[in-house]
């Protein structure tokens, strides 16, 4: 058949049982339901079902050739209705029947499924679940929204601060323009001065006073010109600055910009995912799952304390004999945390370490009040609390 049409066929061998077996080995109880669609080999799956041991209520048959119309009920029917299963509904392409022990299931199968029927399609469930995640991101797109005319505002304002130090320059510059023009006239007053001087002999005195006059003003108009060629250096220095702040600026909100984008598409393609939705629970399980391993984890200690203060006289005992200690450190090592940790918990810290003035000095704490080990515990809390932080504060 399927040669025929034009398919290719590969055989492919596989063990085959019978549903008899399989009803064996994994049913127990009874069997409501029971749907046979073997692509046209329904009769030899009937024959291998014992409906004398196993009575399923409502049996349904693909009742059509594979990809057609055509009926093939009349190879099987034949064989089902005699082991006392009646014929109740035909879809066009399968076919229902019921067991006679349960005849009252035959009213359901009087009508179609129809209109009256209290039930949606599956394309209109997910285009709701779809309308649904659609407003969750336009309330996302919303909220980065108000980010973004946020950022617009603030570069506005860096586009109008920057128009006002541009239109300062420009008055700067009209202004240094006017300054090399009026030293330009300067040079040629002195030009003319210096002829007059060689052209006029006797008036040499005069002149020679005058000149004075002039030399002291070119020297005030120097100081003042260089004043002001100082003062414009500055002014170019901080329009550049202020220019490459504002380049540095746009980079930084082109980046922003550029970030904001990744990260829509990022978040809209992660939430849009098969995945994120299928392992929803899973993520819920691992945090539930952390949670009682914590709480575990915390019993558990709470447990051992009174085991392990209840030991200490013993384990105390078993650290003198020189045999068991050497044993121990051999095995542990001689200066790891642990022998650091068991000698704590076993004899404290040595009365050497501290010094009754270290002992005293402790910020925030009545000291006459401790006992000498609560004492030697609390500077020791501190000087580590020193060591690993490099700020002095008090325990």
């Amino acid at each position: 058949m399927a040669s025929e049409r034009g398919w290719k066929l590969h055989e492919i061998l596989v063990p085959c049982t019978t549903l008899s077996k399989i009803c064996t080995e994994h049913v127990s109880g009874s069997v409501h339901f029971l749907k046979i669609d073997c692509e046209g080999a329904e009769a030899a799956a009937l024959r291998g079902m014992q409906f004398g041991e196993i009575r399923p209520w409502i049996v349904l048959v693909e009742a059509t050739e594979p990809n057609s119309a055509a009926p093939t009920y009349a190879q099987w029917e034949p064989d089902l209705t005699a082991v006392g299963y009646d014929f109740v509904y035909s879809d066009g392409i399968n076919r229902y029947y019921v067991a006679v022990e349960h005849a009252e299931l035959r009213a359901a199968f009087t009508f179609p499924p129809n209109a009256l029927d209290d039930y949606i399609h599956a394309s209109e469930l997910r285009a709701r679940e779809l309308q649904r995640e659609a407003a969750g991101l336009q309330t996302e797109l919303d909220g980065q929204g108000v980010e973004v005319a946020r950022l617009q505002r603030e570069y506005l304002d860096v586009s109008e601060n920057l128009a006002r130090i541009r239109f300062d320059c420009n008055i700067l510059r009209a202004d240094l323009a006017d300054h090399v023009e009026a030293a330009r006239a300067q040079s040629e007053e002195i030009l003319r001065l210096q002829r007059e001087y060689r052209a006029i002999s006797g008036e040499l005195a005069d002149l020679r006073r005058e000149r004075r006059a002039l030399e002291e003003n070119l020297a005030l108009e120097t100081g003042v010109a260089r004043a002001r060629a100082t003062e414009i250096s500055r002014l170019q220095l901080e329009y550049r600055e202020i220019t490459e702040a504002r380049e540095a600026m746009r980079i930084q909100l082109s980046e922003l910009q550029y970030t904001l984008d990744a990260a829509c598409v990022e978040l809209a393609a992660m939430q849009a995912s098969r995945s994120w939705r299928l392992t929803a629970p899973f993520r819920v399980m691992c945090r539930e799952a952390g949670k009682a391993i914590r709480a575990a984890r915390r019993a558990a200690l709470g447990g051992l304390r009174p085991v392990a203060r209840a030991l200490r006289p013993a384990l105390r005992k078993l650290a003198k004999i020189r045999v068991a200690r050497k044993w121990m450190v051999g095995t542990l090592g001689k200066d790891t945390a642990i022998i650091r940790h068991g000698r704590l918990f076993l004899f404290g810290p040595p009365p050497s370490a501290v010094s009754d003035t270290d002992i005293t000095e402790l910020g925030g704490v009545e000291a006459s009040s401790l006992s000498r080990r609560e004492r030697i515990v609390l500077f020791e809390l501190q000087r580590a609390l020193k060591s690993s932080s490099g700020d002095r504060r008090d325990v």
